[in-house]
């Protein structure tokens, strides 16, 4: 079968390209994304798409300029839109300290999405093959990494494309020669100064000393744990819909019944749908994080990478990006009016009104009344003290307000943003929650305040 029809079917198989898309090729000069570039070109007409050439001159080679040249006048040749980006990556690299193979890869992507938005593109098509997967899948068992690592390169991933993906380096080198194509060559791909050009130039044929077919053998490698990776994904969705309370909030009970591997599984994914990515989320920081939780307490606070935290609220797990230092505030009622208490962006409306105008009981936890003689008519609405405490109103006696917050399981970290409302000296309602018996309305009530609070009152 020839190249451009192998490209097709793999196309095909993998529903890589619609009628009319807009495609973006990240092209180097390189062979790879040169065949790409041709190949999709032949089959312009057939899928009727619409080509934008991007290409980003990394500065790291004195090569560099006349690559983007060739690139580009190969775009314009073709009648092809051509996008360029001029960086300096071991400025940026330093900058960002990490490495310019990282950086270079996230400018790139960067670039490439910038142009999706401009244009309305479809899709972003680039060069990888059956050669750079097996690299990435090496590189990912050396590294120790897990099914996600090891199963290698997707061939769509997102708006992201690999169309070469099941063609070998040496197939692509004979198609540009028999096609009068004369790719760049970039001499640090011959250069042991990666990670990837050691495991290329020296590990790979190594390899086939031992298994001639390595290469084939590490991609039927990544497409048998992808197939099994997804069955695992599946499993993992409905255990993660069954113990997800809400977005951030796991059951704690259900997840330490689940095995370690799959615990690991429900952290990353409850991460991802928290924090939107998995950025510096490594599979030890997962580890570490599960052992964690098998041993904690109520109130521990466990930390996992990129900031995220878990804080052990009783039964439940909840993800938080950063817990908020607790701060007293404590405010002075305009009575009658609105305040607004700027710490939990609230608004509390007061109003009085003849005792025998008001219902006897209002179902709202949001909304109370009491007997302004008892109350007095300077109240406030402050968070918690220490040794607070009151006489709740269907309990007999007086209870700490520690106490009753940990009765009704509230987080810790939320106890400081609940609203108290007291007269200066006795607490009169733990707003949302309960009143005190002390100030309710009774037969002899002349004159009660009322007030109800929310963000839009």
């Amino acid at each position: 079968m020839k190249l451009k029809e192998k490209v097709k079917k793999f196309i095909e198989d993998n529903i890589l390209l619609s009628w009319g898309d807009k495609i973006v090729l990240g092209v180097s000069g390189g062979p790879d994304s040169l065949c790409l570039l041709h190949i999709l070109y032949f089959l312009k007409e057939e899928y009727n798409l619409t080509l934008i050439v991007a290409h980003v001159n990394h500065n790291l080679r004195s090569e560099a300029k006349f690559e983007a040249d060739f690139v580009e006048k190969f775009a314009k040749d073709l009648g092809l839109e051509f996008y360029l980006a001029d960086v300096d990556i071991e400025v940026l690299a330093k900058e960002k300290k990490k490495s310019c193979e990282e950086v270079a890869r996230e400018y790139r992507y960067n670039f490439f999405n910038e142009i999706v938005q401009k244009t309305n593109a479809t899709k972003i098509a680039v060069a990888h093959n059956l050669n750079d997967n097996a690299e990435t899948i090496l590189m990912h068992i050396i590294r120790g990494s897990g099914l996600e690592g090891i199963k290698g390169i997707s061939a769509k991933n997102g708006n992201i494309i690999r169309p070469l993906l099941n063609i070998e380096r040496s197939e692509i080198e004979d198609y540009c020669g028999e096609n009068n194509l004369t790719p760049m060559m970039d001499k640090t791909n011959f250069e042991n100064i990666y990670t990837r050009n050691k495991v290329r130039n020296t590990l790979i044929p190594l390899l086939k000393e031992i298994n001639p077919e390595i290469l084939a053998s590490l991609n039927r490698l990544g497409n048998i744990l992808t197939e099994e990776d997804e069955f695992i994904c599946e499993y993992i969705d409905k255990i993660y819909n069954d113990i997800c309370i809400e977005k951030n909030k796991l059951n704690k009970a259900k997840f330490l019944e689940l095995p370690k591997g799959a615990k690991c599984r429900i952290l990353r994914k409850a991460i991802l749908e928290f924090k939107g990515n998995l950025v510096d989320i490594s599979y030890s920081s997962l580890q570490n994080a599960v052992n964690l939780i098998m041993t904690s307490r109520n109130g521990n606070i466990i930390k996992i990478a990129s900031g995220i935290k878990i804080f052990v609220n009783y039964d439940v797990l909840e993800f938080v990006e950063k817990l908020e230092e607790s701060k007293e505030f404590e405010y002075e009622l305009n009575i009658p009016g609105k305040t607004y208490i700027e710490e939990l962006d609230i608004i509390i409306n007061a109003e009085i009104k003849n005792a025998n105008e008001v219902e006897d009981f209002i179902k709202s936890p949001n909304k109370k009344f009491f007997d302004i003689e008892k109350t007095g008519k300077k109240l406030y609405v402050r968070n918690r003290r220490f040794g607070d405490s009151f006489l709740p109103n269907g309990v007999n006696g007086t209870k700490k307000i520690k106490d009753f917050f940990s009765d009704l399981k509230i987080p810790t970290h939320e106890r400081d943003r609940i609203p108290i409302l007291t007269n200066g000296k006795d607490i009169i309602w733990v707003m949302g929650f309960r009143t005190s018996k002390k100030f309710l309305k009774d037969k002899n009530s002349k004159e009660v305040i009322i007030l109800n609070y929310g963000k839009n009152i």
